[in-house]
């Protein structure tokens, strides 16, 4: 049952819970009605950027009831049970956007030991995962030396070393196993400079994959984002299991990400005159330049705030907007050496508790450009939990799928 309107499979029969490894989707936030039983969530995960989230309630119904009642929720018996989740199901690794991960389980890291699972997306960048049980002791303060430990083990590991490790776990090494996921457009040679750059900087997400999310944990996130180096964010990920019958499901919940997503990338801080150089020289396209700058004009006059990212090639830019009251992204540009493009932030305008009438509106305004319809498979099944992307060749650099880009910003903002 993985298909489109069940992407990574979460709800299935648990004849097929270990085999499913759909790609290229994002977790649901929560379950719908699926054939021989629903299932319906309480409350919604909150944004990350409120303290603390709400308990979810789930609650399931038969064909032949006419109530719901309280499923029965089934305790992973075994941290290895998460681990093994999380390497055929990489992309419920938080943190990676639209980016291709792959990842093996108990990678090992020179002079500490394994880690429960390493993961590398198609972009370079690198994932350590800790798993624990809530009943183990040492989710409390024992599992983050654990992960920086691991963190500083693979530090200053040239590529060539990393890949080696990778390869034992794999059987493949890392550019054969990201290419047998990847479009044809996938970039090898940067690819390997991204992951030899992360390696150098001893540049991480850390992970703490866990059953449920303690108080503790929660601070523990916040303080270790809040006081160290832009080179290391950290977030943690619960996964409770629930089980009806035939049934499971799988709740995905993640904390830390707002916290982690305000540290800069090291490097030179990026502002609008060079970002604008960099694109027109990339672009080489004067009316896809001109264009996005109207998109540019129109977030410093009608957003709140333009969020320049930092760093010596990729370039990046993020509007916030004041949104039906919230404070919200709508958009990033990015340019890097292969391509310029414009990622929507429907994730961020779910997360952040915008209607669903004006997301949909903003989706069927994008989808009504030709070719918008193609970035926008699975929006509505991944309950907008996505984060589309818009090349500027061919989005920009045709004069009317520019504006039409550009109305549809400004509607969602209005």
């Amino acid at each position: 049952m993985g298909g489109q309107g069940d992407p990574y499979g979460l709800l299935r029969n648990p004849r097929c819970f270990d085999s499913a490894t759909d790609s290229g989707s994002t977790p649901l936030t929560h379950a719908r009605q699926r054939h021989q039983s629903a299932f319906a969530l309480g409350n919604r995960i909150e944004a990350p950027s409120r303290r603390h989230e709400e308990e979810t309630t789930l609650l399931v119904r038969g064909p032949d009831e006419a109530g719901w009642h309280t499923p029965e929720i089934s305790s992973w018996t075994a941290e290895a049970s998460l681990r093994d989740l999380l390497t055929s199901s990489p992309q419920l690794i938080p943190g990676a956007g639209d980016a291709t991960l792959v990842a093996v389980e108990e990678l090992w890291v020179p002079s500490v030991g394994p880690v429960d699972v390493a993961a590398v997306s198609d972009n370079g960048r690198i994932w350590l995962v800790e798993c624990k049980l809530r009943d183990n002791p040492e989710i409390r303060r024992h599992v983050v030396g654990q992960l920086l430990a691991y963190a500083s083990g693979l530090w200053r590991l040239s590529y060539e070393e990393f890949d080696s490790l990778f390869a034992t776990r794999a059987k493949s090494s890392l550019a054969e196993s990201i290419e047998t996921l990847h479009a044809t457009d996938w970039d090898e040679e940067e690819f390997r400079t991204q992951v030899a750059n992360n390696l150098a900087a001893g540049r991480f997400t850390l992970v703490f994959a866990v059953d449920h999310i303690t108080d503790e944990l929660k601070k523990i996130v916040e303080y270790l984002n809040e006081h160290t180096g832009n080179e290391v964010q950290i977030l943690a990920l619960e996964l409770q299991h629930l089980k009806d019958g035939p049934f499971e499901v799988l709740v995905p919940r993640i904390y830390g990400e707002e916290s982690a997503s305000t540290k800069q990338a090291p490097g030179q801080q990026w502002n609008e005159q060079r970002l604008m150089t960099v694109i027109d020289e990339r672009v080489q396209d004067a009316a896809a330049v001109q264009a996005f700058g109207r998109i540019l004009d129109h977030a410093k006059r009608d957003g709140i705030n333009l969020i320049y990212g930092s760093g010596t090639v990729s370039g990046s830019v993020t509007a916030w907007f004041n949104i039906e009251g919230t404070e919200a992204p709508v958009w990033t540009c990015y340019s890097n050496v292969s391509r310029t493009w414009l990622e929507f932030q429907f994730r961020w305008l779910r997360l952040k508790a915008i209607s669903e009438a004006r997301i949909g509106q903003f989706a069927a305004d994008l989808r009504a450009i030709p070719g918008g319809a193609e970035r926008l498979v699975g929006l509505e099944e991944a309950d907008f939990m996505k984060q589309p992307s818009f090349s500027f060749d061919p989005f920009m650099t045709v004069v009317e799928s520019a504006a039409a880009m550009g109305q549809a910003i400004e509607r969602i903002t209005a």
